[in-house]
């Protein structure tokens, strides 16, 4: 039975040059994939943002006593963590490929950001019932001082605003990205980045209670505002949390990329010329931003493999972002004859 079997790596569309061939295997073997760009110099200034940021709320919750700006401490200090762990993610991710991983250390970046989230939905659980237990009963309480609370609410407020802007950059504009986009194409970030930038939007939020609340506090001396504002702003935290969770689970079960419609992608696949059939497919996530497909695809009798070989590559690239293919290639006849 005639077949061809092919990679395309990173580059590369249309079919081969007459007489020329693939590049024979790397020691490291064939696998490897170029990294995906990612902004470390937004997640380093991030950090250190951070990490001043932390010290100040913390003198700030000895001060005050508000919950709510506690909860603006204990974020920042899961902020640490979750900024690390991406540093740490997009450094291990440009580590090259190997015969005994394939495609690198890409699923550390993924392992980071369903640990980040998984540690901010015990978080939030924990500031929920303690907001549970301030409302109920007053008297765990303490005494809180509103204008220091707008103070301190105020600094954190135009500080997790910067922090956000700045790995919101590095999230949805990577850096060397090609930032043209497609019509039904969505953009696709840097999943831990965006596990960071959740991190900080908590911290916002808390910012803004805080301002809030000691405004309540101190016009109408309503002392359970602080306890309310952070479990509303847990809550919302709690459910972000979740969905990021979900997303990263997504990628490490291999489901289909969300721009991607199975149907429609193999549609496109059997209108190209000479394509008989397509079976076998399958699409998924190596890491955000970078995908992968193989399928098999029977094509006419006498057809030129390599020139349906690249065009099926080019569709797949120009549609659907997806420049990692395997793509099996067998002859109408002999299909035929195996079937």
């Amino acid at each position: 039975m005639s077949e061809i079997t092919q990679a395309s790596h990173a580059h590369g569309e249309g079919p081969l040059p007459a007489g020329q061939e693939l590049d024979p295997c790397p020691p490291e073997g064939c696998q490897g994939l170029p990294a995906p760009a990612r902004s470390l110099s937004s997640l380093v200034a991030s950090l250190a943002l951070v990490a001043t940021l932390m010290a100040v709320q913390i003198v700030g919750y000895f001060v005050t006593r508000s919950l709510v700006i506690a909860l603006d401490a204990l974020h920042m200090f899961t902020d640490l963590g979750a900024i690390g762990l991406a540093l740490f993610a997009a450094w291990i991710s440009r580590r090259p490929a190997t015969s005994a991983r394939t495609f690198g250390y890409f699923r550390a970046e993924i392992l980071a950001a369903l640990a980040n989230g998984a540690l901010l939905v015990g978080l939030t659980f924990v500031l929920v019932r303690e907001a549970w237990e301030r409302i109920t009963d007053p008297a765990r309480a303490p005494e809180l001082e509103p204008r220091l609370m707008i103070v301190f609410g105020t600094i954190a407020l135009a500080a997790n605003v910067a922090n956000a802007l700045i790995l919101h950059r590095g999230a949805s504009a990577h850096e060397g990205h090609d930032d043209r986009e497609e019509p039904g194409h969505e953009h696709h970030a840097d999943l831990n980045v965006r596990g960071a930038l959740l991190h900080v939007m908590g911290d916002v939020l808390g910012s803004i209670g805080a301002i809030s609340a000691g405004t309540i506090i101190y016009w109408w001396h309503w002392t359970p505002a602080d306890a309310v504002f952070a479990a509303f702003m847990s809550v919302i935290m709690l459910v972000s949390a979740i969905l990021l969770c979900l997303r990263s689970v997504d990628v490490l079960l291999e489901s289909a990329p969300r721009h991607v419609d199975l149907v429609a992608f193999g549609e496109a696949l059997r209108r190209a010329d000479s394509v008989r059939e397509i079976h076998d497919l399958h699409v998924w996530t190596l890491t955000s931003g970078v995908y992968a497909m193989s399928c098999h695809a029977t094509v006419a009798a006498g057809a030129d493999h390599r020139r349906v070989l690249g065009e099926l590559k080019a569709i797949i690239r120009a549609r659907f972002r997806i420049d990692h293919t395997t793509i099996q290639l067998e002859s109408e006849a002999s299909a035929a004859v195996s079937s």
